[in-house]
């Protein structure tokens, strides 16, 4: 029997390694062959701008730029597992490895550039380190496979892969585009207070956000949530600051999470804003091109979400000056009202819910939308909510019709609903009870 003190085996790494062993079974991914998406993650949190991804018949491996990382550092790879006080570059590294051992033959990880590169060749008996022979510059890590033969059961890692790292991210050897792709939609791409995406309006007829979640740019997690006070949106946000569950695949709805959905409500208004500004300047053009049925048709479309069919007298009528257009500045006109008219119908829903039956506007949020041009005349010209109630206290009335069914009018402008429903909606909403449609 050893005597208190004693030493039982000299080296101290055999005992740190038993120990992160026991760790990892704490920290086990949803499935051990899962082990890429952490080394997707370790590229993230290293700044990689991109990951290239290999998978051949005898090894599995990827490729990023980004800081790299250091031979103490690896030498030292599964001391890096426990969450509190690693890098989370280094702690998901020894999470992908120490998961990857469990697989592979070997794991190799070489890093650095000219005289620093290093390689570390990870087993399940431990790793060894030695200067890098290879003349690559990125990052490169690899999973050999026993025997030099690929698992069949990897063929759902890369279909995980494909549908789980963020859109743009990674991209195979040999392919011309990145893995993932964005829902359909229109998307903007944002970065503020620590968090970075893409941001599109809720889609017509719709209410209420939906987050699609990233930690260190792989999916972590899809759900619908209530931006109180902030335009709806769909979000899609790479969230490092996040707290996940011990698999790294579900959100922990804790402070943190609560501390997202704020930020992601303000980058919401950032969202709204601009594109109010640049409504201000787009706008007047798609007024005037609506004098043309088959832009007016589409349009009318876009601010309903209804597809309707046009009558055929009506294109007729003006063929002769629609058809004479040089085609290409017709289609980009199209494709400018089919990217548009989803924005207006959208910051007209968020005006309605926002701004309330005649509640004068009180965010700064509220004042973006007071202000934007929600509205043309049937003559094509812009019109904001506060400019429509100036009108209404001036002359006591307001005229409405569609474009299409104007006509004359005793008071002018003539403010065209098409869209009928959520016009009509916005200006009660505008207005309160002074408006009886």
């Amino acid at each position: 029997m050893t005597q208190p003190g004693e030493p039982v085996r000299s080296g101290e790494f055999l005992i740190d390694r038993e120990r992160a062993l026991k760790i990892l079974a704490r920290y086990q991914l949803e499935s051990p062959l899962l082990f890429p998406l952490a080394w997707v993650r370790a590229a993230s949190a290293a700044g990689a701008r991109g990951v290239e991804l290999a998978d051949g018949k005898d090894a599995f491996s990827l490729r990023f730029d980004g800081r790299a990382f250091t031979g103490p550092e690896l030498a030292a790879l599964l001391s890096h597992l426990p969450e509190e006080g690693s890098e989370p570059r280094l702690r998901e590294l020894a999470r992908g490895a120490a998961t990857a051992v469990t697989q592979a033959e070997a794991v190799l990880i070489a890093s650095g550039e000219g005289a620093s590169r290093v390689l570390c060749r990870a087993t399940k008996e431990g790793e060894a380190v030695a200067p890098a022979e290879d003349a690559e510059a990125r990052t490169v890590i690899a999973a050999r496979w026993p025997g030099g033969r690929r698992p069949a059961a990897f063929d759902a890692t890369i279909q995980a892969l494909r549908r789980r790292v963020i859109p743009g991210f990674a991209t195979f050897q040999g392919a011309s585009t990145p893995v993932g792709a964005l829902p359909h939609g229109y998307w903007q791409r944002f970065g503020q207070e620590g968090l970075a995406g893409w941001l599109s309006p809720t889609p017509a007829g719709l209410r209420g956000s939906e987050l699609f979640l990233y930690h260190w740019g792989v999916s972590c997690g899809q759900a619908p949530v209530d931006l109180a006070g902030h335009p709806d949106v769909r979000a899609v946000v790479d969230a490092p600051d996040i707290g996940l569950d011990l698999s790294q695949g579900k959100v922990l709805r804790d402070a943190r999470y609560d501390r997202l959905i704020e930020r992601v409500g303000r980058a919401a208004d950032a969202f709204a804003g601009d594109a109010a500004r640049r409504l201000s300047r787009v706008l007047p053009a798609i007024g005037q091109w609506l004098g043309d049925p088959v832009a007016y048709k589409t349009w009318k479309e876009q601010l309903t979400g209804v597809s309707e069919s046009l009558d055929l007298d009506g294109v007729l009528l003006d063929a002769q000056r629609y058809f004479a257009l040089d085609a290409g500045t017709a289609k980009e006109r199209l494709g400018d009202l089919r990217r548009w008219g989803p924005i207006v119908a959208w910051m007209r829903a968020t005006a309605v819910r926002l701004l309330g039956h005649g509640r004068s506007p009180q965010s700064d949020i509220e004042r973006v939308l007071w202000t934007a041009p929600l509205f043309l005349t049937v003559d094509g010209l812009p019109l904001t909510p506060a400019e429509i109630e100036r009108q209404f206290v001036r002359l006591g009335r307001l005229a409405i019709a569609e474009r299409a069914y104007a006509g004359d009018a005793p008071v002018r402008p003539i403010i065209d609903v098409s869209g009928r429903r959520q016009a009509l909606e916005l200006l009660v909403g505008t207005l309160g009870d002074r408006v009886n449609p």
